[in-house]
C-alpha cells in the first residue's frame, strides 16, 4: 500500500515531525500547518452563515415581525383618523345645517376624508406587500442560502482540522518521486510555502505487503485470483512467506521490448507477518515466487513417451506387479507439465512400462 499525503490547503508548513525513511505508526503525526489564511477564511464563513441566519430567522417569524407590526399600525392609524374625521364631518354638517358654521368647513372635512380614505387604501397595499415578503419562496430561498453558508462552514472547519497531518496507517516514509508535483521534488521543510493539494511525502504501508512480478505471455493465463504463492528471497535467507495472487494483470507492461516476449504484471500478496520477521524485510526487495497453480490428489505424472492412443481413448502398458505381464491400462489425461503428463487410472503398485509414443 503506497498512498501520497497531499496539503489539505495553501498555507506555510508549521512544522515537520517525520524524516526520509522514518518508520512511523498509525496516528503518527507527520506535518503541521500554519492555519492563519484558513482562520481569515473560517471567520468570513462564520459572518455569512450569522447573517444567512439571522436573514431565515427574520423570514420565519416575518408576520409577527417589525416591518409587518409597522404596516399593521399604519393601516390601523389610517382607519382611526378616517373614522375620527367620520365623526366630525357628521357633526359639522348638522351644524351647517342649523347655520351655525360655514359651508367652506363642510367642504374642507369632506376633502380631508376623501384623503384620509386613500390612506387607508395605500396601507391596506403596504400592509399586503409587506406579508407577501414573507412568503413561502421568500422563506425557501433564505433556508437555501443558510444551508449553503452552513455548508461552506462546515466544510473550512473540516479543511483546518486537517491542519495536523497524520499516518492513515503504520508504514515508511518516503519522498515524493520527481516529476509528481511538475517541479522539484523537495522533502517538505519547516517555512516552505504550499498549495492546496500538492503532494509532500508518501507512505509505504507496513501492515500489508506486497509483490509484484512480471509473467511471460506463456504463462499468464495458467495464473488466477486467490491461487497460493510461497515467496522467497536472497535478501531474507531462511525466510520463507506465505501469500496469494490478487491481481493477474491484463495489460501489457510497457517497458516490454520487442526482442523479448510481452510480460505482464501479477500482485501477490503477502499473509501478515510477525514482528520477528519483519525486522528482516525491507521496501524494494527482489524476491522468488513458487506459485501453486494445480493440485490432484489423484492424479499421477507420467512421461509423455508412456501414452499411447487406440479407438479413440488413452493407455499405458504396465504390470501389475513385479514378474506380470504387461497389459493395457485405459487412463484420462489431465495436464501437460514440464515434468510428463498428469493421468489418472492407474492403480498403486503397477509398474509403468515407457516405450514410444504410437498408436495402435
Amino acid at each position: 500500500m503506497l498512498q501520497t499525503i497531499t496539503a489539505p490547503f495553501a498555507g506555510t508548513v508549521l512544522a515537520v515531525h517525520a524524516i526520509e525513511g522514518q518508520s512511523v505508526q498509525a496516528g503518527q503525526v507527520l506535518i503541521e500547518l500554519d492555519t492563519t489564511d484558513v482562520d481569515v477564511r473560517l471567520r468570513e464563513a462564520n459572518a455569512e452563515l450569522l447573517k444567512a441566519q439571522s436573514a431565515a430567522q427574520v423570514l420565519r417569524e416575518w408576520e409577527q415581525g417589525v416591518e409587518a407590526n409597522r404596516a399593521r399600525r399604519v393601516l390601523a392609524n389610517a382607519r382611526i383618523n378616517l373614522a375620527d374625521t367620520g365623526r366630525k364631518l357628521a357633526d359639522t354638517r348638522l351644524l351647517f345645517q342649523r347655520g351655525i358654521v360655514a359651508r367652506m368647513e363642510v367642504d374642507a372635512l369632506e376633502q380631508q376624508s376623501r384623503a384620509q380614505q386613500l390612506e387607508v387604501s395605500s396601507a391596506q397595499s403596504e400592509l399586503v406587500a409587506t406579508l407577501a415578503q414573507g412568503g413561502s419562496e421568500n422563506r425557501h430561498i433564505a433556508e437555501m442560502g443558510q444551508i449553503n453558508a452552513q455548508a461552506k462552514y462546515d466544510d473550512i472547519v473540516a479543511i483546518k482540522a486537517q491542519a495536523r497531518l497524520v499516518a492513515p496507517y503504520a508504514g515508511i516514509v518516503a519522498r515524493v518521486p520527481a516529476g509528481t508535483t511538475g517541479s522539484s521534488a523537495a522533502f517538505p521543510q519547516a517555512g516552505a510555502r504550499v498549495s492546496g493539494g500538492q503532494p509532500l511525502m508518501r507512505l509505504a504501508g507496513i501492515e500489508q505487503l506486497r509483490v509484484v512480478a512480471k509473467v511471460d505471455e506463456t504463462d499468464i493465463n495458467a495464473l488466477r485470483e486467490g491461487m497460493p504463492v510461497t515467496i522467497t528471497g536472497d535478501g531474507f535467507p531462511g525466510l520463507v512467506l506465505s501469500g496469494q495472487i490478487e491481481v493477474v494483470g491484463r495489460l501489457l507492461v510497457e517497458d516490454s521490448g520487442q526482442a523479448e516476449p510481452p510480460t505482464y504484471e501479477v500482485t501477490v500478496s503477502i499473509n501478515p507477518v510477525d514482528s520477528s520477521q519483519y525486522h528482516q524485510l525491507r521496501l524494494g526487495m527482489s524476491a522468488r515466487l513458487n506459485i501453486l497453480s494445480h493440485r490432484s490428489d489423484h492424479a499421477i505424472v507420467v512421461p509423455l513417451n508412456a501414452v499411447r492412443s487406440a479407438d479413440g481413448g488413452w493407455f499405458v502398458i504396465a504390470r501389475s506387479g513385479p514378474g506380470a505381464p504387461p497389459s493395457r491400462v485405459p487412463v484420462s489425461l489431465g495436464r501437460t507439465t514440464e515434468k510428463g503428463v498428469e493421468v489418472t487410472g492407474l492403480s498403486e503398485g503397477e509398474v509403468l512400462l515407457v516405450g514410444g509414443p504410437g498408436r495402435e
